[in-house]
């Protein structure tokens, strides 16, 4: 099947349950490959440039947390999926909140439900992949000096190492903690003031701090000009009000603490403006100056230049993914300006998020 949307790879050692799958995947644009047991969906993965990975978790010989595991580590683009009973959700929690799975669907399944969740997850990849964007990053000659402290942050959350030994990576970067700790105090409401990383990671969770870790790159960068330190100085002030605003406004609005997956998304959505204004200067600069003369948003003025999928949006979304963030922060980059295209669990967050936004343009104004 050359002409496929993608692969799909589904492991399960009940033969019944791919057998129902392949019935159901019988009329979509996939290519899809089946294994029983972790060996041979592992000879898979080696063989076939397989996008998407749908294991159960309850598996002879190699069950689906170890599975998982040697997928991350050696196929770390290829998306992760649980599909489990009710008996696994413990398992289940413990492999999301790790990063060995991105996300789950529980057994019996909804093959409509099944369907979508992979055609959304296809549609994204094909974005991200598409020649404009590629095109785009590969005419960036460098990224943050700093970016090593987010590679040895994520391989010690991998290795489950303790808050403190993940605090220590981060200080080991003076500039970096400085910086983490200045955004913490000002995008996050606190009883007291936060003072320390560990303490950081304690209140805030890995998710939030990731973020603050790649957005403190950014503004530890040497080689800004005057110009574009003072513009990242004014998008940064409004991402980390528009974040304070957006966990009040959460709360306030579900009645619901917020959920890990979303804890990050108002820090990271935009992160596409900063890594053009720090990377693309004069791409910054001309739709500065159309959003200015039109008196009209950054992303319409994007488009006013013709700059539709290569945008802000995608370029976000692109370097997140990259750098190994979850499905949630790369979607919310992707599609905060078209929340429509989002996934279900993802649209009211988003919509809370552009209520917020508005509120702290609103009071600036």
């Amino acid at each position: 099947m050359d002409d496929a949307y993608g692969k799909i790879l589904f492991v399960d050692d009940e033969s019944f349950i791919l057998s129902s799958i392949r019935r159901a995947l019988r009329r979509q644009n996939v290519e899809s490959f089946y294994a029983e047991n972790g060996h041979e969906a592992l000879e898979i993965l080696e063989n076939n440039d397989i996008d998407i990975i749908v294991s159960d978790m309850r598996m002879p010989i190699m069950n689906g947390m170890e599975l998982l595991r040697k997928v991350r580590d050696k196929h770390p683009k290829v998306y992760r999926l649980i599909l489990s009973g009710q008996v696994d959700q413990s398992e289940v929690f413990k492999a999301i909140m790790s990063g060995l799975a991105f996300e789950y669907l529980t057994k019996p399944w909804s093959n409509e439900l099944l369907i979508s969740k992979i055609d959304h997850i296809l549609e994204i990849r094909r974005i991200l992949k598409n020649e404009k964007i590629s095109n785009l990053i590969n005419s960036i000659s460098h990224l943050p000096k700093n970016i090593d402290i987010l590679r040895k942050f994520e391989e010690a959350v991998n290795k489950e190492e303790s808050i403190e030994r993940i605090s220590q990576i981060i200080v080991e970067d003076v500039s970096i903690t400085t910086k983490i700790l200045q955004m913490v105090n000002s995008a996050y409401y606190t009883n007291k003031r936060i003072s320390s990383v560990q303490e950081a990671l304690t209140r805030l969770g890995l998710n939030s701090v990731k973020g603050l870790i790649l957005t403190s790159t950014f503004m530890a960068e040497d080689s800004l000009s005057t110009w574009q330190r003072k513009k990242l100085d004014i998008i940064m002030a409004e991402i980390l009000k528009v974040n304070k605003q957006f966990l009040i406004d959460y709360k306030n609005e579900t009645k619901k603490e917020i959920p890990e997956e979303f804890s990050s998304i108002a820090l990271l959505h935009n992160i596409g403006k900063i890594i053009t204004l720090v990377y693309l200067p004069e791409r910054h600069k001309e739709i500065l100056k159309i959003s200015e003369e039109k008196e009209i948003d950054y992303h319409p003025a994007e488009l006013e230049l013709g700059l539709e999928g290569e945008s802000h949006n995608e370029i976000g979304a692109y370097f997140l993914d990259l750098w190994n963030f979850s499905k949630t922060n790369v979607e919310a980059a992707l599609y905060h300006y078209d929340i429509d295209r989002a996934s279900e669990n993802l649209k009211e967050a988003l919509n809370i998020l552009e209520r917020s936004s508005e509120k702290v343009k609103s009071l600036e104004l």
